[in-house]
């Protein structure tokens, strides 16, 4: 989800002592100047066109239950309307359901036990199984065949096709009718354009993914975008039993060559259309890209708080992140107390490589992307659309399982960063009316003794219209309390949990704005640089806030969990 952040209010440190306590802010009067800069947020994909008799995107779900392995499922569902998934893009999301320490027998190290669940939504997926390079745009499938891993097509009474490609070197897309259209089919016309230009290497553009992981499922979904599973294994041990610090980091590389595209015929998929409508979860394959791609795995065990610091100032668990592959070699490099383990899938490439020298991962992964050309690209990503035409996209949630982390024990985190995500429900945040949000923390379990406020975001910033569907990021900035109360912000004083207040200032009467979603991102670090990260999601909040009832507490637990949603008057 791509998300803008907003800009940052200083509150005054007069108002901000020892006995702080939360108060309700009061709006700010000041003429909106016309040029105002409006907050950015996210533009949702336009509704596409529905063909008569064929499944509308409203219809209901499909989802079905696949074994991970090791006592573990994830569900997988498909999900038609996609309309409120922020410019289509790849989401992650692991929540923390309860934190446990765990006996540790070095007492240099506190190591704690996690019970968490990943998700994913994505609607553009990366093959990493083996039968997945079989895989063609325009066959079709059901979705509980495609997903079980059987790929039997759907071939019987199917009208001819069109396929088209991109990026080829001709002057413009090249094009090809296919009568019976299947994947043995389809693959034969893709190499009849391909072949005349099999020898030549294409772009040298490079694609470059970087994340690292905590589990095994986590690890599976991102690997191929939240889309598929199977035969890539990592060979990292997540559940070792260690005083170590483990770190599981995965290089994505990718050099896209072409793609094949697949459009709905004028008069359905197949001769006979009561097909399509009695068999309302069949899908198809819109688009494939074909390139090479590279996947290389590290498990990095540190044993020293040097390079703890260092690994998780850049690579904060479950983030996906943007540093260039050679600014990670670099700092792979420093590191002093580690041991590393490699293991890569490599596909489209001109041999079969499995072991790369992690010493030299850069330079060997560069020659090997070197020597790959048309004649050897292979399916590297893939679209799913339904019989209507529409891009789907897939949502995958594991099971709750348990993962060990283990911090060096004289670390003291502090809370550093806090960010809050809001998404609108049916009725749209209006320009130029306003809002803030506040953090705080519990002092006690009494209702008397009032929250502390943490972190504030700015008032007179937050004019722009959120719409429906659409999610906006607020920055907030912390509260400077004085240097003697810095067990504030410590995460060991979050006895009690605390909130997260939606203050909405309507710039009108009748104005209402319907919150649909909201999450809460709070990142910890210790004095040696040492990242922590906790992740609320409160999945349904839908409510209302009106000119009456403006006030919306979130509250989260001292476990950092999601806890009630409460709505109020502003005093």
């Amino acid at each position: 989800m791509k998300t803008f952040i907003l800009s940052v209010l200083t509150l005054t440190l007069a108002s901000l002592t020892a006995g702080a306590q939360i108060r309700v802010p009061q709006r700010t009067t000041r003429q909106i100047p016309q040029d105002a800069t409006i907050q950015q947020t996210t533009t949702v994909p336009v509704r596409q066109k529905t063909i008569p008799g064929v499944e509308p995107a409203s219809a209901p779900n499909p989802a079905l239950s696949v074994n991970m392995g090791g006592g573990k499922r994830m569900k997988v569902e498909l999900v038609r309307n996609i309309r409120d998934w922020a410019n289509e893009g790849d989401r992650y999301q692991t929540t923390v359901y309860a934190t446990s320490s765990t006996t540790n027998t070095n007492p240099q190290w506190n190591c704690y036990t996690k019970t968490v669940s990943v998700t994913a939504e994505s609607v553009t997926f990366m093959p990493a199984m083996e039968n997945m390079t079989t895989i063609t745009a325009g066959s079709i499938y059901t979705f509980e065949d495609f997903y079980t891993g059987a790929h039997n097509e759907i071939v019987s009474g199917r009208n001819p096709i069109t396929i088209y490609t991109t990026n080829i070197r001709t002057t413009g897309p090249v094009s090809k009718e296919i009568t019976n259209p299947m994947g043995s089919s389809i693959t034969t016309a893709i190499r009849d354009i391909v072949s005349p230009f099999s020898n030549e290497l294409g772009s040298a553009r490079l694609i470059y993914r970087t994340f690292s992981s905590d589990s095994e499922l986590d690890f599976k979904l991102k690997v191929t975008a939240g889309g598929m599973y199977g035969a890539f294994k990592a060979s990292a041990n997540y559940d070792l039993n260690t005083n170590e610090k483990m770190f599981y980091i995965t290089f994505d590389v990718s050099k896209p060559m072409f793609r094949v595209i697949a459009e709905r015929p004028e008069k359905g998929f197949f001769s006979n259309p009561a097909v399509e409508q009695q068999n309302p979860n069949m899908i198809f394959i819109k688009e494939v890209e074909y390139g090479t791609r590279l996947l290389v795995n590290l498990e990095i065990t540190a044993s020293s708080r040097e390079d703890i610091a260092k690994i998780s100032a850049s690579y904060g668990v479950g983030d996906t992140t943007k540093k260039e592959f050679s600014a990670s070699m670099d700092l792979l490099r420093t590191l002093k107390s580690t041991t590393t383990t490699v293991n890569a899938y490599i596909t489209g490439a001109p041999q079969d490589v499995t072991t790369l020298n992690k010493d030299k991962l850069e330079e060997e992964i560069r020659a090997l992307v070197q020597r790959c050309n048309y004649g050897t690209a292979e399916p590297i990503m893939y679209k799913l659309a339904d019989m209507n035409g529409r891009v789907i996209g897939i949502r995958s949630s594991t099971d709750q399982f348990q993962v060990r982390d283990c911090n060096p024990a004289s670390s003291v985190l502090r809370l550093k960063r806090a960010t809050a995500i809001i998404t609108s429900g049916s009725d749209s945040k209006e320009y130029p009316s306003q809002f803030i949000v506040q953090l705080t923390k519990k002092r006690s379990e009494s209702p008397a003794d009032k929250d502390l406020i943490l972190f504030s975001s700015p008032q007179e910033e937050s004019i722009a219209e959120i719409k429906p569907g659409e999610a906006s990021m607020v920055a907030m900035k912390m509260n400077p309390y004085p240097a003697n109360m810095a067990d504030v912000f410590d995460k060991s004083y979050f006895f009690y949990g605390g909130s997260l207040f939606v203050y909405y200032y309507p710039n009108f009467p009748l104005d209402a704005w319907d919150v649909s979603g909201v999450e809460l991102k709070l990142v910890f670090e210790d004095q040696f640089s040492v990242t922590s990260t906790e992740q609320i999601r409160f999945h349904t909040v839908n409510k209302r806030l009106t000119r009456d009832l403006p006030v919306l507490e979130l509250r989260y637990t001292k476990a950092f969990e999601a806890d009630a949603v409460t709505q109020r008057p502003l005093n």
